[in-house]
C-alpha cells in the first residue's frame, strides 16, 4: 500500500478567489493527512512571467475599462463548442508542457486545480499518461464549459445549481464543503464591531468588490448614506487604491462610512456586519453564506460573477440587484423586514453544516490510497508534445463562419453545438409528449382538468406572463403529476443575450415559486432552437430540448406528426387563437395515437434517469 503524501495545488494569482480557494484547500488536504507535504504552483507563472502580467493587465482593464469584452469572450464558450475546444486544447497544451517537468521531479500522489487553465493542463497531462488522480475545485456557483474537462476526475462544486451544469457538459461533479479558512463563521457581531471600531448599536451594511475592489463601489456607497444615520457602511476597496482615495475624500464621518483598503481578515468584516453588498465572485459570495449574513448582489463582474448571481437568486440564497439602481428598494427591504434578513441569514447554514473539505477530500482519495492504486504520475516517456495550432485555427475560422449563420441554418448549427437532449437514451416504448405555444388562461385551464383526469402526464413549456395568468390551474396539473418547465415559445430569434436570459430567469423563477422545483430543461421561439437561446439555457443549466416529432393545433385544425417512435420528444404546439376545446380534443388525439403504437406517455424528466431534481455529494 502506497501512503498519500504528496498534493500538488494549481492555481492563479488572477483577482483574489483562486488564490483563496487554493489556500483552503491546501488547509485542507493537510487536515486529512496530518504531515503530508502540499506544494503550490501558479500555472500562469509556469506559463512564463510575462503570461501572467499580461493576464492580469487584460483582465483588469476588461473588469474597469470594457466589462462586454470579457463577456463576450465568456459566452463564445457557450455559443460554439469549436471555440471551446480550440482555447481548451491551445492553454493545455501550452501550460501541461511546461507543467509536466514539475509533475515529474515532485511526483504528486494526487493534484488540484483552482484555475481553468490549470485544469486544462492536467487535461492534457491525463492523455499524455498522467495516472494520480485529479481534481477542480470551481470557486464559482455556476460552472462553465472552461471549467469541465474529460481528463479530470472530479469537478468539486459548492452546490446542486453547478452539479447540474457540470454533469450536463460531461464532467463528474460532487458537492464538497466551501474552501474557506477555518476563521469564517457566524462569529459574534457585536464583539467584530468593538475591535474594528464600529458602532455598536448601528445597522453595519459592508461593501465589497473582492481583491480587486471592481464594481460600482462607489455609487453602492452613495445609495446607502441615503438611509439615514442609524446605517453604517464598511467599504472593502482591497487592492484598489483610487477607489479607497475616492471614498476617504468624501465628506463623510466614520461614524457613517468607515473605509478599509485589502483586508487580511474578512471573517471579522463579515461577522460585523447586518447585511453583505457584493459585487465580487464565488468566493466572496461563499465566505458571506458561512459567515450566515444575507446577502445582496449588486453589479457583479461580467461573465461568471454575473452567471452565479442569477443561480445564487433563482436559488433563492440571495438577492440580486443587477446595477446600482435595483439597490435600494432590495436593502429597504432588507433593513425594515427582520425575518427576511433571518431567513436569508439560515440559509448559509447549508453550506456552514456540511462536514469539514477535509472529510470530503478523504473519502474521495482515501479508497484509492487503501486499495494501493496511486501509480507514478507519469510514464517515462509519453507521446511527442504537438502544438495543436493548426486545429485551432481551423476551429476558430469555423466559429466564425458559425456566427453568421442566420435564418434557417441557425437552428442546425444550435442544434449541433447546444447541448441538446432529444431523448435518444430513452428507455425502450417510451414517448415524452410536450405542449407548448400560446398557451392562453383558459387553455392552460382546460389541461389542468386533463391533468386531473389522469390523462398524461406530459410537460408543459410556459413563460413567466403563462405562469402567472393561470397559478391555480398550473399548481393543480402539478401536483396531479404534469412537469412544468420554463420557456421563451413567443419570443423574438434575433435577440439581445441579456433580455433573453432575463426571460427564461423570469420563467425559472415563477415555477421555481410555483412549485419548489429547480427547472431542467428548457425550450425556445416556435420550440426550435435559435443560437441565443442555447446559449442562454446552457448558462443557467437547462438542458436544450430538440422536438423530433411535432403536432400543431390552431385556426386551420390539427396537423399530427406523420410518424412517431420509441424514444420521441413529441411537441403539440398552440398556435395563437386555438381555443381551450381545440387544444383538448388535439392533446386527447395525440395522446391515442401515442397509446394505439402500444408506446407509453411520460414526461421529459422521466425519460432519462440522468435527469433528476437533486444532487449528489462526496462520500
Amino acid at each position: 500500500m502506497k501512503p498519500i503524501r504528496r498534493f500538488l495545488v494549481v492555481s492563479a494569482s488572477v483577482g483574489e478567489g483562486h488564490d483563496s480557494a487554493a489556500e483552503g484547500v491546501a488547509l485542507a488536504l493537510r487536515r486529512a493527512w496530518p504531515g503530508c507535504e502540499v506544494r503550490r504552483v501558479d500555472s500562469l507563472e509556469v506559463m512564463g512571467g510575462w503570461v501572467k502580467r499580461a493576464i492580469n493587465a487584460v483582465y483588469r482593464f476588461q473588469l474597469r475599462r470594457a466589462p462586454w469584452s470579457y463577456e463576450l469572450f465568456w459566452n463564445a464558450f457557450w455559443w460554439s463548442r469549436l471555440f471551446s475546444r480550440a482555447v481548451r486544447g491551445l492553454v493545455g497544451w501550452w501550460c501541461g508542457r511546461r507543467l509536466e517537468g514539475l509533475v515529474r521531479a515532485f511526483g504528486p500522489d494526487a493534484i488540484v486545480s483552482t484555475y481553468p487553465v490549470g485544469s486544462a493542463a492536467l487535461d492534457w497531462l491525463r492523455r499524455r499518461g498522467l495516472a494520480v488522480p485529479t481534481a477542480t475545485y470551481v470557486p464559482d456557483f455556476s460552472a462553465h464549459p472552461f471549467w469541465v474537462f474529460s481528463g479530470v476526475d472530479w469537478h468539486l462544486v459548492a452546490h446542486e445549481a453547478a452539479l447540474r451544469q457540470v454533469s450536463a457538459m460531461g464532467g463528474r461533479a460532487v458537492v464538497v464543503s466551501p474552501a474557506l479558512r477555518a476563521s469564517f463563521g457566524p462569529g459574534s457581531r457585536l464583539q467584530a464591531r468593538r475591535r474594528l471600531g464600529l458602532r455598536e448599536e448601528a445597522f453595519v451594511a459592508v461593501v465589497t468588490g473582492g481583491g480587486w475592489g471592481v464594481g460600482r463601489i462607489e455609487e453602492m456607497v452613495r445609495v446607502l448614506l441615503g438611509f439615514g444615520g442609524d446605517v453604517q457602511v464598511v467599504a472593502v476597496t482591497g487592492r484598489n487604491l483610487a477607489l479607497r482615495q475616492a471614498l476617504e475624500g468624501m465628506e463623510v464621518s466614520r461614524d457613517r462610512l468607515a473605509v478599509l483598503g485589502y483586508v487580511d481578515d474578512m471573517a471579522e468584516v463579515l461577522a460585523a456586519s447586518d447585511v453583505v453588498v457584493a459585487s465580487g465572485g464565488g468566493m466572496t459570495f461563499l465566505e458571506t453564506f458561512v459567515s450566515r449574513r444575507p446577502l445582496i448582489i449588486c453589479d457583479p463582474v461580467p461573465g461568471h460573477g454575473r452567471a452565479s448571481a442569477r443561480l445564487i437568486s433563482m436559488a433563492g440564497l440571495a438577492l440580486y440587484a443587477p446595477t446600482p439602481n435595483e439597490l435600494p428598494s432590495l436593502f429597504w427591504r432588507l433593513r425594515s423586514d427582520a425575518f427576511l434578513r433571518e431567513r436569508l441569514s439560515r440559509l448559509g447554514e447549508v453550506f456552514a453544516s456540511r462536514r469539514d473539505l477535509a472529510e470530503d477530500l478523504k473519502a474521495l482519495l482515501e479508497p484509492l490510497d487503501v486499495a494501493g492504486r496511486l501509480p507514478s504520475p507519469l510514464p517515462a516517456h509519453g507521446r511527442p508534445a504537438r502544438p495543436p495550432i493548426p486545429r485551432a485555427a481551423a476551429m476558430a475560422a469555423a466559429l466564425g463562419a458559425t456566427l453568421l449563420l442566420v435564418g434557417p441554418g441557425e437552428s442546425a448549427v444550435a442544434e449541433k453545438v447546444g447541448r441538446p437532449f432529444s431523448g435518444a437514451l430513452a428507455p425502450p416504448g417510451r414517448v415524452a409528449i410536450a405542449v407548448g405555444g400560446y398557451l392562453a388562461p383558459g387553455v392552460l385551464e382546460a389541461l389542468a382538468g386533463e391533468a386531473a383526469a389522469g390523462r398524461g402526464p406530459a410537460t408543459l413549456f410556459l413563460t413567466a406572463e403563462e405562469v402567472r395568468s393561470a397559478e391555480p390551474a398550473l399548481r393543480a396539473a402539478e401536483e396531479a403529476g404534469w412537469e412544468l418547465e420554463p420557456s421563451r415559445w413567443s419570443g423574438r430569434r434575433l435577440a439581445r443575450p441579456g433580455g433573453v436570459e432575463r426571460g427564461y430567469e423570469e420563467a425559472a423563477r415563477a415555477l421555481a415559486s410555483l412549485t419548489g422545483k429547480p427547472a431542467l430543461f428548457a425550450t425556445g421561439p416556435g420550440g426550435r432552437p435559435a443560437l441565443v437561446d442555447v446559449a442562454a439555457a446552457s448558462r443557467l443549466g437547462f438542458r436544450w430540448v430538440i422536438f423530433k416529432a411535432r403536432a400543431s393545433v390552431g385556426q386551420g385544425g390539427l396537423v399530427l406528426p406523420s410518424s412517431l417512435r420509441p424514444g420521441t420528444v413529441v411537441v403539440l404546439a398552440v398556435e395563437p387563437g386555438a381555443s381551450p376545446s381545440a387544444v383538448i380534443g388535439a392533446y386527447r388525439a395525440l395522446l391515442a395515437e401515442v397509446q394505439a403504437l402500444g408506446l407509453r406517455p411520460v414526461r421529459l424528466d422521466q425519460f432519462v434517469s440522468g435527469a433528476s431534481r437533486g444532487g449528489g455529494r462526496a462520500g
